[in-house]
């Protein structure tokens, strides 16, 4: 019999666990997914490559990111998040370090789906990694660490385009210097991470009382619904916000500063959803993110002028990382030490609604000449989702913290 742990040393594990899952999202969605978006453009002109190409090879990136996620979600339940994490981030440094030796599309294509695989595994175990060691504020803590994405963002921003600007073939020496980081990262996570199995046991038997409640359970597929509405909606905005913007007059200049405020927004937006979370509840807290980002997208749509964008980028960041923080935290109420295999199976429905939103948006804007219709769109989608979430909180008796042990 192992003796528990004191409550100071629990608590340093906590603080440990909140800062080491921060970094990690940091690596595994605020460098790749946002510098994916920075350098690209440069490594497109030095490869050669098409648009075609580009799309097809971030496309089959999101087509196995969706086909992994389950089974990523299984191995952080088999072998622990600590492991998961630290092997997953290692993938993503061995892609990146690939990306910036590129020859071509081939060896770019392989190079991604490297990082896409790894990113699967980081964000599977890195979303729910508060769940083994936080009940009454798990929103919150899961909040924390969603912040890393953000700070990632405003890193990548700020970094980013000084080295590509550097000298012509920049955008390798921008995804060396990104993979460098992120191997360093998968090497704190693997030294400094406390295991998920060593959570402390009070938890632990809470869980093992829910876990034959998992299968067929509806509040997991109402959540992978919420899930998918979310992916098409973000994804939407995010793509066309540029392209909006540019059929008003502005420059890529002033486009380029007020997308930053994103990542300034994002560092505290998860930690705002998920404390809100725990106070008036998961589903309930999902609509109101859902309907944060209609309404971001409506704004975007029937505005352009300065005071328009800037209140559709307020709403748009300060809804974005909260949606993953509540997301993670009701995996853990729902399933405990199995949270990851839940993230794993309703990140398929997000990377399924990623997929599709672009490619329904794109032909509304081919049909009408306008990216207006488009965002108008992704608003109906956020919208229903954000209905069915405050249905689901009405409807449905989610796992709350007090019920799981404070």
């Amino acid at each position: 019999m192992s003796t528990p742990p004191s409550r100071a040393a629990a608590d340093r594990r906590r603080a440990l666990v909140l800062a080491v899952g921060f970094v990690n999202i940091a690596a595994s969605i605020g460098f790749t997914r946002f510098a994916l978006t920075v350098i690209m453009p440069d490594m497109r002109r030095g490869l050669g490559l098409s648009y075609t190409e580009l799309g097809t090879l971030a496309t089959i990136g999101f087509a196995l990111y969706m086909v992994v996620s389950p089974m990523a979600g299984v191995v952080g339940v088999r072998v622990g998040t600590r492991w998961t994490i630290a092997a997953s981030l290692a993938l993503i440094a061995l892609g990146l370090g690939g990306l910036a030796l590129a020859s071509g599309f081939w060896t770019a294509l392989a190079a991604n789906l490297l990082v896409q695989l790894g990113g699967a595994g980081a964000n599977a175990a890195g979303f729910t990694i508060a769940a083994g060691w936080f009940t009454a504020r798990r929103g919150a803590a899961t909040g924390i660490m969603m912040g890393g994405a953000g700070a990632g963002v405003v890193l990548v921003g700020q970094l980013v385009p000084r080295i590509l600007a550097a000298t012509p073939d920049g955008w390798r020496a921008a995804w060396g210097g990104i993979a460098a980081v992120s191997a360093l990262i998968a090497i704190v996570c693997g030294v400094l991470l406390p295991d998920s199995r060593s959570a402390p046991r009070s938890d632990v038997a809470a869980w093992l009382g829910s876990r034959p409640a998992l299968r067929g359970d509806v509040r997991i597929w109402v959540l992978s619904a919420l899930v998918g509405a979310f992916g098409f909606s973000h994804i939407v905005f995010g793509t066309f916000f540029a392209a909006h913007l540019t059929t008003g007059g502005w420059t890529i200049g002033r486009i380029g500063h007020m997308w930053s405020i994103v990542g300034v927004v994002t560092i505290v937006s998860g930690l705002i959803g998920g404390a809100l979370s725990d106070r008036i509840g998961r589903f309930r807290t999902l609509g109101v993110l859902l309907a944060g980002q209609a309404a971001a997208s409506m704004i975007l749509a029937s505005a352009v002028g300065h005071a328009g964008v800037l209140a559709a980028l307020l709403l748009y960041g300060g809804t974005l990382m909260g949606f993953p923080a509540v997301v993670g935290a009701l995996s853990g109420d729902l399933a405990g030490p199995d949270a990851s295999r839940v993230m794993g199976f309703v990140n398929v429905f997000f990377s399924g609604g990623q997929m599709l939103g672009p490619f329904l948006a794109g032909m509304v804007i081919d049909a009408t000449g306008t990216v207006g219709p488009a965002l108008t769109l992704a608003a109906a989608v956020a919208t229903a989702g954000a209905a069915a979430a405050l249905i689901a909180a009405r409807r449905l008796v989610a796992v709350t913290p007090a019920a799981i042990g404070g």
